[in-house]
């Protein structure tokens, strides 16, 4: 049978770590999970909670302070034990509002033209050097009952100006790991998914109708206004054909601070390796966040995204899960040697 052999990850190794901490994320008032939750820890270490507000870290150390986030919740600061069940409860912040009334003759079009307007105010205008992680789970099953490996890198990457539109850059792996479970199941193995620090970047890339000459070809929908974190925002829905999203847009500065959607299989075009080839796209939903720093810009902080396939032959499935995290930011550095740049 023929198989594709290009690699998620330069290189294998296995992590082994003294002490587990894994733990749920809920909401205090309705003890319902809490999904995408950032921790921070030790300056620029993090991770998050999955969908359904799990978490799990390997640390040497037997208890860390962490630094608990979530959109729409008060921060908080709490200590995780190692080896066993770590409750974490956050207060909800978000309240809907009563309705804002926009000044415009087409309020939903203006809206996105006004963000994108803003974006080089808004986004960082210079370079500057990120770190974070990265974490990709396979399964051949929907339930996640049969994995097939989970890695994890940790990288540093060059971002340019979100003045002009960019889906690519330098990214320098630093360290990875991979848990190989049954490898043998896959026909595809996957390359340069830490290269989504740049492409899977919504605002940077002019995502959807962000790209302003693809605006008319969207249905768009004022939705909702919410107050969250203290700040009013726009929840603007989109569709084109069966791709679909929503757009939530910071009321005072005009900045897209979170992005939902799902893509249409039949939308998604077949890439250089001929993977569709092998297989075809189930679906695809993904969550891009951006948070507010000190200097007033809005910046990359993390995305999540799940992906399902099927073997055009054998009709076995394939459910992927990548999620970004950004753990730091530096402001303008020496650009990665070209030597130590992720091909």
């Amino acid at each position: 049978m023929k198989s594709l052999t290009f690699f998620f990850l330069l290189s294998v190794h296995f992590c082994f770590a003294q002490n587990n901490f894994t733990g749920r994320l809920l909401d205090a008032n309705s003890k319902q999970p809490i999904p995408f939750g950032h921790f921070s820890f030790e300056k620029n270490q993090g991770f998050i909670s999955d969908e359904r507000g799990i978490f799990s870290l390997n640390n040497t150390a037997k208890e860390i302070e962490v630094k608990v986030s979530a959109l729409g919740y008060q921060n908080k600061i709490t200590r995780l034990t190692s080896n066993q069940d770590n409750l974490n409860y956050l207060t909800p912040k978000t309240e809907v509002l009563a309705e804002v009334i926009l000044d415009y003759e087409d309020p939903a079009k203006a809206l996105i033209r006004k963000v994108v307007e803003k974006i080089p105010t808004n986004y960082p205008s210079q370079q500057e050097q990120v770190y974070g992680r990265y974490r990709e789970n396979a399964y051949s099953d929907s339930l996640k009952t049969k994995p097939i490996y989970k890695a994890e890198a940790h990288f540093k990457a060059d971002k340019f100006s979100y003045a002009k539109k960019s889906t690519s850059g330098n990214v320098q792996l630093l360290e990875n790991s991979i848990d190989v479970i049954n490898m043998d199941s896959l026909k595809v193995k996957f390359y340069g998914g830490i290269h989504g620090i740049h492409y899977e970047d919504y605002v940077l890339k002019r995502g959807g109708p962000l790209t302003l000459s693809r605006l008319d070809k969207y249905r768009l929908k004022i939705k909702d206004t919410l107050s969250i974190d203290n700040r009013t925002v726009i929840q603007l829905d989109y569709q084109r054909k069966k791709n679909r999203g929503s757009f939530y847009i910071d009321l005072d500065s005009y900045a897209l601070i979170r992005v939902e959607r799902s893509l249409d299989p039949k939308e998604i075009k077949e890439d250089e390796f001929n993977f569709l080839k092998i297989y075809k796209h189930i679906y695809f939903r993904e969550i891009i966040s951006y948070e507010k720093d000190s200097d007033n810009r809005w910046r990359f902080k993390f995305s999540h995204g799940k992906a399902g396939f099927i073997s055009l032959k054998r009709k076995e499935e394939l459910h992927l899960e990548g999620t970004f995290i950004i753990t730091q930011h530096l402001p303008k550095a020496e650009l990665i040697p070209q030597a130590d740049r992720f091909p």
